[in-house]
């Protein structure tokens, strides 16, 4: 036993303290791969997917109107100026704005060219279409609802060329309502 090397048990248990921090790399580095990557680029060029929103049209009661991905309705705040928001903060409490996630695409009948994005105070992309901010209604529960179209004589749902769509029974509001926040609700 003398003349066993005195390194010999440290390389021991070395090894395997070595092979479970390499298992635990590969394991993570497994937990990363389950993004898309191109299976064909070279190791070096491989890239990561990213995200992406879409605009696309659906079909509801009011007509064909900008929706989700997901098929929730899209609206315009009438009273938001080029890049100034009138909804803010409480605000989009009721009305979230639709935040870019990755490329910004249109489907169905929404046009490519009317989307882009408006940098929030945070930092955030928010999606525009023909230069109207979206924003999703909290009170729209289900795709191909329209209860906010109307909303304060502010809220409309836009169809596929950008305009407002305005049902013929909504009527405007007074004056003093108008002047009040214009959450909705």
């Amino acid at each position: 036993m003398a003349d066993q090397h005195p390194c010999r048990h440290t390389r021991r248990t070395a090894f395997p303290i070595s092979l479970a921090v390499a298992v635990l790399i590969l394991s993570a580095c497994g937990s990363a791969s389950s993004r898309a990557v191109s299976s064909t680029a070279h190791p070096s060029t491989r890239t990561v997917s990213t995200a992406v929103t879409r605009v696309s049209t659906a079909s509801t009661s009011l007509g064909i109107v900008l929706v989700t991905s997901s098929g929730m309705t899209l609206y315009a705040d009438l009273k938001d100026t080029g890049s100034v928001r009138s909804c803010t903060a409480s605000c989009q409490t009721l009305w979230p704005p639709l935040i870019a996630e990755g490329t910004v695409t249109a489907e169905g009948s929404a046009n490519a060219s009317l989307l882009g994005t408006l940098t929030l105070p945070d930092g955030k992309l928010q999606v525009t279409y023909a230069g109207h901010p979206l924003y999703t209604f909290v009170h729209d529960t289900a795709p191909g609802d329209v209860n906010g179209e109307g909303v304060l004589g502010i809220w409309f749902v836009l169809g596929p060329d950008g305009s407002p769509v305005k049902a013929a029974s909504i009527s405007s509001p007074s004056p003093a309502s108008s002047s009040t926040s214009h959450g909705g609700w």
